[in-house]
């Protein structure tokens, strides 16, 4: 089927439109989807403990196939992203509990997943507050899909025409994004209004390094990225968003983590979305650091 991440309850009019527009908007059945988009979400919270642990936004969830990463690092993988979701105490402890001991996690650093609007409503938290195996999962992407449509329509600033755009869904939590055509500045300006009274928390990036410090001293590999988007985006939310990457990788590397500085030269689909050739690239790369690592 067609497939949107589950976003955040209406925060802003306009954020609440990103959550949507960033990932496409798509109503109709996809023939190509592996799997339901409930148990898509479900699997997520119900997985066993993998030997690799993806975490981040829908720039992570749309960025990094498990598959691939397995083929390259022989290792268990799980991407266990959410959309617009941010480092809340809760997801920090789910990320733990999905890792074996003596494994790996990776987090995907995008600026907004440090921002206190972040913690407000997000897919994570959305769907964690539902019980397993119930039939109001299965129904929670519909739910909010029809949440958000009238907004969509109004807005009229859908990234490309959905007879072009579709999605797969993977058992592994990878949401695979297929686009006949791009446009990788048309989000700009929605993006920026996402930081609006809405910069980077010291806080959160507090809570980030803890769990690092605390992760590794668990015997615990943790590596950090910044998802691959274009110059104009990573730009402008560094600008916007008062995001500091060079001082964030610094405290990162102090507090144990390892710092994976991944290129730009990656196609989206708006700007700050992999399309699936890209995707699977990036995965391979990610999973070959993490296997040299793992042979020191």
């Amino acid at each position: 089927m067609r497939s949107t991440w589950p976003g955040r309850t209406a925060v802003t009019l306009v954020a609440a439109a990103t959550t949507i527009l960033v990932i496409g908007w798509a109503r109709t059945p996809n023939p190509l989807a592996s799997m339901p988009e409930g148990e898509f979400w479900e699997r997520k919270f119900t997985a066993p403990q993998s030997d690799i642990v993806f975490a981040g936004d829908s720039r992570v969830g749309i960025g990094i196939s498990p598959a691939a990463v397995e083929a390259t690092a022989g290792l268990s993988c799980l991407n266990y992203a959410f959309t617009s979701v941010g480092y809340s105490g809760e997801y920090v402890a789910a990320i733990r509990d999905h890792v074996r001991p003596s494994g790996v996690i990776v987090l995907g650093i995008s600026p907004w997943t440090l921002t206190p609007r972040s913690l407000l409503d997000n897919g994570f938290k959305g769907l964690s507050a539902l019980p397993r195996r119930s039939p109001r999962l299965a129904r929670a992407a519909l739910d909010w899909r029809l949440r958000f449509q009238s907004t969509m329509k109004a807005l009229n600033t859908a990234v490309m025409d959905e007879a072009h755009f579709g999605t797969t869904l993977h058992l592994d939590g990878w949401m695979e994004v297929h686009a006949e055509s791009s446009d990788p500045k048309k989000a700009l300006s929605l993006y920026a209004q996402n930081f609006d009274d809405n910069p980077v928390s010291d806080e959160l990036v507090s809570r980030v390094m803890g769990s690092v410090r605390d992760w590794s001293r668990q015997d615990i590999l943790v590596l950090g990225f910044r998802p691959p988007a274009t110059l104009d985006m990573v730009s402008l939310e560094n600008r916007k968003g008062a995001f500091d990457e060079a001082a964030f990788v610094r405290r990162f590397k102090d507090a144990g983590g390892v710092w994976l500085d991944i290129p730009l030269e990656y196609d989206t689909y708006d700007g700050s979305h992999l399309l699936a050739a890209s995707a699977q690239r990036l995965s391979h790369e990610i999973g070959r650091a993490i296997r040299g690592r793992q042979r020191r």
